[in-house]
């Protein structure tokens, strides 16, 4: 049998809910990212309209970038191990994602759908998975 996977992806949380050989499990990932970085203040040019090169708000992005990629390619390997992926979520995060499979020529036919949806409880997420998948009734475990 093949497994199928559904991933509920934000900037915060990632919910999996996997099935294999008529097994269902769901898997909660915390990216540890916060919101986006505020601002510590800091001090302007003496110039006005001068370019000061970024600052500190430039380096906390490009942080956080970093750590959104790293949460991305921890996820990964939960779509090589599945023969079809559907991935779903509220935002621009899922698309940020799909971004990093595409990257990988071995995962490019394994999503299956694309979908924006809110938040979801373990229960909806994995009927959702079934009835895309067509896979029945099953008990989570």
């Amino acid at each position: 049998m093949s497994k199928y996977t559904g991933i509920w992806i934000d900037h915060k949380d990632a919910f999996l809910a996997s099935y294999d050989n008529s097994r269902e499990s769901i898997k909660h990932i915390r990216s540890g990212i916060d919101r986006w970085a505020k601002s510590t203040g800091g001090s302007r040019s003496a110039l006005p309209y001068t370019y000061d090169g970024g600052g500190k708000g430039n380096k906390k992005e490009a942080q956080r970038l970093h750590r959104l990629q790293k949460y991305y390619e921890s996820l990964l390997k939960n779509v090589e191990q599945s023969d079809r992926v559907i991935l779903m979520g509220p935002g621009l995060a899922k698309l940020e994602f799909l971004r990093t499979i595409t990257k990988k020529k071995s995962l490019l036919g394994k999503v299956a759908s694309l979908s924006t949806v809110g938040r979801l409880t373990d229960r909806q997420l994995a009927a959702k998975v079934r009835d895309f998948f067509k896979l029945g009734d099953r008990g989570v475990a």
